[in-house]
């Protein structure tokens, strides 16, 4: 298929990630994801083809706006792909848009209220041997699903240095984690269930690997 040429707020460009996760940074032949602002319709018609199955970010010339609606008939259409969603309409906050598209996603399509309490072990002990004991410890009082969920919370304020707890994560952790992320989400959704959390604790192991 042509590339898709999108215009998005840079603060909401880290979804890209969830919703292309077969897709690399940078530009390849196909099935990349990378920035340029294309300034003439020559260049425009060029890299539709030229760039298969991909996504170019352009705030110059492009085909396709992607704001708040935009963005939240993508996540929807992705969860209705991968999980058999059956929700017709989402709507996504602009300030949290990232975080609350991700919960969606790891909650197989099913917006909750975001879980941030009482994990403060769990979310320690991230990038530690200790990470898939303390996570299999913490099953016995909460279901999987809840601790997925919180962990994609945390997940994703450490992407986005929400607080300087989290900032601390992602000096230790962003770069690998951006760069591993295409293929832990690969490897996540090659799952068909995950009911005992094993799948998700590797998902964890990969976004670290050196």
């Amino acid at each position: 298929m042509p590339a898709r040429i999108i215009n998005i707020q840079k603060n909401h460009e880290d979804i890209l990630f969830f919703l292309f996760p077969n897709y690399s940074l940078g530009k390849w032949n196909d099935r990349c994801i990378f920035s340029e602002d294309i300034k003439t319709q020559e260049r425009l018609n060029q890299v539709r083809y030229l760039f298969k199955d991909s996504v170019i970010i352009s705030r110059v010339l492009y085909d396709e706006m992607w704001d708040v609606e935009k963005i939240s008939e993508e996540v929807l259409k992705f969860c209705r792909v991968h999980f058999g969603c059956r929700k017709r309409n989402l709507k996504l906050d602009e300030d949290t848009l990232v975080e609350e598209a991700v919960e969606f996603i790891g909650n197989g399509g099913q917006l909750t209220e975001s879980v941030d309490e009482g994990f403060q072990d769990l979310f320690e002990a991230f990038g530690t041997r200790n990470f898939p004991y303390r996570f299999f410890t913490f099953t016995e009082k909460f279901p999987v699903q809840v601790l997925t969920r919180a962990m994609l919370t945390f997940l994703t304020k450490v992407a986005t240095s929400a607080t300087p707890f989290h900032a601390r994560y992602g000096r230790m952790f962003g770069a690998r984690m951006r760069e591993n992320l295409p293929k832990a989400l690969d490897f996540y959704l090659s799952a068909d269930k995950d009911p005992y959390g094993i799948y998700f604790v590797r998902f964890c192991q990969i976004l670290l690997e050196k």
